[in-house]
């Protein structure tokens, strides 16, 4: 039997994840020349560098920078043993890819395969998302400051990636409160963010 999963299996375009394969042999015996080959679906490829690496007996890996496929070749496999392949896999473009292998993938010198088939998802999401972390002072001692005072001298903080909206007259967003300078704060005072 078969079983794979991407770890993560959501990542932002052109990030990575690991392609984990697993051999499972459920029978009595060693299963011995096990060799598979996984093709990955449209748009997914080998990172780089690929980090292939496998448990499997004797077992040699291929998976060569930015190919579209994964092989498995020569291992043993232990009577009631199970054994892994891992790899660095990525895609550039947002969207679902769904990685299979189709019953009969698995090949051994025994004649064992996979009579299922076994597959996984990965999705990949469009760039990152822009955060702006605002740390003001918002109560001293449970003294609410209430005020928007915004750094007069300087602009970067009304940028588009500011948080909105803001107020037309003042050009200070209407969703932060507090201060960048809360007054005097002595040990033992106790600061709220």
């Amino acid at each position: 039997a078969l079983s794979k999963a991407f770890t993560p299996n959501s990542i932002s375009a052109g990030g990575v994840t690991t392609l984990t394969i697993n051999v499972l042999n459920a029978n009595l015996f060693t299963l011995t020349n096990a060799s598979l080959i996984d093709n990955l679906p449209n748009g997914v490829v080998v990172a780089n560098p690929a980090n292939a690496s496998t448990n499997c007996a004797n077992g040699t890996v291929t998976a060569v920078p930015t190919a579209t496929s994964v092989s498995l070749s020569g291992a043993t496999v232990p009577a009631n043993g199970l054994c892994s392949v891992t790899v660095t896999v990525q895609a550039a473009t947002a969207g679902t890819y769904t990685n299979t292998l189709a019953p009969g993938s698995l090949s051994t010198s025994e004649g064992i395969t996979n009579p299922r088939p076994t597959s996984d998802t990965l999705t990949v999401i469009a760039g990152v998302p822009a955060l702006v972390l605002v740390k003001r002072i918002t109560a001293i001692n449970a003294v609410d400051i209430a005020t928007t005072v915004d750094d007069p001298g300087s602009t970067n903080d009304n940028t588009a990636n500011w948080p909105s909206p803001l107020d037309a007259s003042s050009n200070i967003s209407t969703y932060l409160r507090g201060a960048l300078n809360g007054g005097v704060v002595r040990p033992g005072d106790v600061l709220e963010y």
